[in-house]
């Protein structure tokens, strides 16, 4: 008995730390920081399958690109987390979006050709 009460224990803590993707959550933005992002990124990336999607897909799912995250002009990001750390620097996790054609060239039919979670 003490083994399925332990099992449920850990399956309830596994399945609390990822939850599904909802756009209304994603959405939500407190005083600068998505609470909701990291824990839906997960099942974002492995069911939603983004590469391959066009640029309008991707903005009617995740609205429009944060682009904090822009090294080049075929990129669109997305901050998922910011984490403070104890040298008063910041550091954030982003899911970025690599398309077929520049930005100032895309239409909704641009493709997304790679995606990435990084940090910086």
């Amino acid at each position: 008995m003490f083994k399925k009460v332990l099992i449920c224990i850990i399956c309830a803590v596994f399945i609390s730390c990822h939850s599904d993707f909802d756009k209304d959550r994603w959405l939500v933005n407190v005083d600068g920081e998505y609470t909701c992002r990291d824990e839906m990124l997960d099942n974002l990336i492995n069911d939603y399958h983004l590469k391959g999607k066009t640029y309008g897909e991707v903005l009617t799912l995740l609205g429009n690109p944060d682009n904090h995250c822009n090294y080049n002009n075929y990129e669109l990001g997305y901050v998922i987390t910011k984490v403070h750390t104890n040298t008063d620097t910041v550091k954030t996790k982003s899911l970025v979006l690599y398309l077929d054609k520049p930005q100032e060239e895309v239409n909704l039919s641009s493709k997304v050709i790679d995606v990435k979670v990084i940090y910086w």
